[in-house]
């Protein structure tokens, strides 16, 4: 539904260009991913209002997507199972947000360890993305680079929204392990 939707507007939207086949279809690939994006977003987002906790759900959303977006991970083999992945993952994290006690050496202790296994595993490519491959070690800097602030991001949350750093941790917690699935997966696949 989703491609026959992006595929109709972006036909609309280009119908007045001349794009070569490659342009038309890379365009049409960016138009789809980008539907779906905003799609499946809005949807997390009123998922997790429903548990009465739109400023944890936003920033967990958000802390998952970046670093989804700049180390890679575990990726669904179509949209509708990565929705339902994403969902199960952000009900896993509101559950713990609610009714798990969280003490700070806790908090402190389970970023450390998503941190650490993000620093060791940098970067995980994706099938569709094997043509970085030549600017692996771009990448994997940029990834490090990007958690160097999270950690400082974390410790700023920490000091003066401890209640909303909790939130941060489990958005971590998450890209950690989809970028663990995704490693091993890869590794299988090879």
């Amino acid at each position: 539904m989703i491609s026959e939707f992006s595929g109709a507007l972006y036909a609309k939207l280009t119908r007045s260009m001349q794009l070569t086949e490659k342009q038309y279809t890379a365009g049409l690939y960016g138009m789809n991913g980008a539907i779906y994006t905003a799609l499946s977003t809005a949807v997390l987002v009123l998922f997790g209002s429903m548990f009465g906790d739109l400023s944890s759900t936003c920033i967990i959303i958000a802390v998952y997507y970046l670093n989804q977006t700049v180390g890679g991970g575990f990726h669904a083999t179509t949209h509708t199972k990565c929705l339902m992945t994403m969902l199960v993952g952000l009900a896993t994290g509101i559950v713990i947000l609610k009714y798990c006690y969280w003490s700070v050496v806790k908090t402190v202790a389970l970023t450390s360890v998503a941190f650490v296994l993000m620093w060791f595993v940098p970067l995980v490519l994706h099938k569709n993305k094997r043509f970085l491959e030549t600017q692996k070690q771009t990448l994997i800097r940029k990834s490090r680079m990007c958690l160097i602030s999270e950690i400082i991001l974390f410790l700023i949350m920490v000091a003066n929204h401890y209640e909303l750093s909790k939130a941060f941790v489990v958005g971590v917690s998450l890209a950690a392990v989809s970028r663990v699935v995704g490693k091993i997966i890869n590794m299988r696949n090879i």
